[in-house]
């Protein structure tokens, strides 16, 4: 059975208080109550939580990576001006995930590469 440890209460809480965080972001958010975490603790605790399906790790071209708690399928866009990720409400495509005559597609990922809400109301973009 798995101990449910000190270390990977502070990373889930991470995780629930930080939109999207990367490893280094949930090392600084844990770190502030528990300094003696380290990096290693952190990715080691992600890949199992990653493994148990209680984490989406969402790999960003050109970024480092991302974690989410909401593990339900969903997409994810990537803001070009404040570099942060966001859930987007567009329905998911279950559709997509089906067997071809040589493949058997099982789930997918899309990354959406834009502008969020804060940003378009920040430099006075309006979206039509």
């Amino acid at each position: 059975m798995e101990r449910n440890t000190k270390q990977k209460q502070l990373v889930m809480e991470a995780l629930k208080n930080l939109c999207h965080p990367s490893a280094q972001e949930i090392y600084e958010f844990v770190k502030q109550t528990h300094p003696r975490i380290s990096m290693g603790t952190v990715y080691r605790i992600l890949g199992i939580f990653e493994e148990q399906k209680k984490v989406l790790h969402i790999k960003i071209p050109n970024k480092p990576d991302c974690y989410d708690c909401n593990t339900y399928s969903h997409y994810h866009l990537s803001c070009k001006m404040c570099k942060k990720v966001y859930d987007i409400p567009i329905p998911y495509l279950s559709e997509l995930n089906q067997k071809t005559d040589k493949y058997l597609i099982e789930d997918h990922i899309i990354l959406f590469n834009g502008l969020c809400a804060n940003c378009l109301k920040k430099h006075g973009r309006k979206i039509t």
